[in-house]
């Protein structure tokens, strides 16, 4: 009994003086307001507040390292941009502007990046979870731009840049990742996968530098309509259990059957 209590007594002395030296940078930062505030980021959910476990989800992954998530509903995308564009004046937002947006909410975060534009305000990562607008373009002055969406789920679709500055990334759920078929539009919320998706590509961009890019520009770029590549540039090769499920392999050009025709043709005569 005595040695279980010593050893109890001994772990949590030494939780305590691990938890007072990890105090002590916190301490002093709050204390001079020199150090880097915390990376805040910016959510905005889908239609009827949908996507309800997002802000949950990264404040569980991300916490210890200090983020802070403030979300809004689709309706309120107007007084985000003022509320975001004077948290970056004040320079309260030494990550970047970060901005996450889930169906009808990736529509707003696109929204809310171009009236920052009209400020000259950049956005260092636009996340896009199964945008439902692929008419929609994300504007110049997003350095980076990551767009999941999951072909089975239907509603979401690859978006273009208009600019070649921004580092673009349509990544396809089912042929990039191999993410199942039971996963729905409304379902991927609530995807592990997708959570630790996010988690990756939000530490990837906190603690890196951002993207070279030109300063962000209100006049329209012309946009290169060019074939969408996956994240990793290469073609992606179909799995064998799906392969032909939802499209048929484009049919090969047959150069003996067009070699045949024009041999075929009548010859003028004189």
């Amino acid at each position: 009994m005595n040695t279980r209590f010593s050893n109890s007594c001994r772990w949590i002395s030494g939780l305590a003086l691990l938890l007072f030296a990890l105090s002590i940078p916190l301490s002093a930062a709050a204390a001079g307001r020199s150090a880097k505030k915390p990376s805040t980021i910016y959510v905005i959910r889908g239609g009827g507040g949908y996507f309800p476990n997002l802000g949950t989800v990264i404040n569980e992954k991300f916490e210890a390292q200090g983020l802070e998530v403030v979300d809004f509903r689709y309706h309120e995308r107007g007084a985000a941009a003022k509320k975001i564009a004077a948290a970056y004046r004040a320079k309260e937002l030494p990550g970047g502007i970060i901005l996450i947006g889930y169906s009808l909410g990736g529509c707003g975060v696109i929204e809310v990046s171009r009236e920052l534009q009209k400020q000259e305000i950049p956005v260092r990562l636009l996340f896009l979870i199964e945008t439902i607008n692929p008419l929609q373009t994300v504007p110049a002055n997003v350095q980076e731009c990551f767009n999941l969406y999951h072909f089975p789920a239907i509603l979401g679709a690859p978006v273009k840049a208009d600019s070649p500055q921004t580092k673009l990334t349509n990544f396809e759920a089912y042929t990039d990742a191999g993410l199942g078929l039971e996963y729905s539009h409304f379902a991927m919320p609530f995807v592990e996968e997708v959570h630790e998706l996010i988690a990756s590509r939000l530490v990837a961009a906190i603690n890196s530098k951002p993207p070279k890019s030109t300063p962000p520009t209100t006049k329209p770029v012309p946009q290169k309509m060019e074939k969408e590549k996956p994240a990793s540039g290469t073609e992606p090769e179909k799995k064998p259990l799906f392969s032909g499920l939802f499209s048929k392999a484009a049919p090969k050009e047959n150069d003996q059957t067009a070699e045949k025709s024009s041999s075929d043709k009548p010859k003028s005569g004189r």
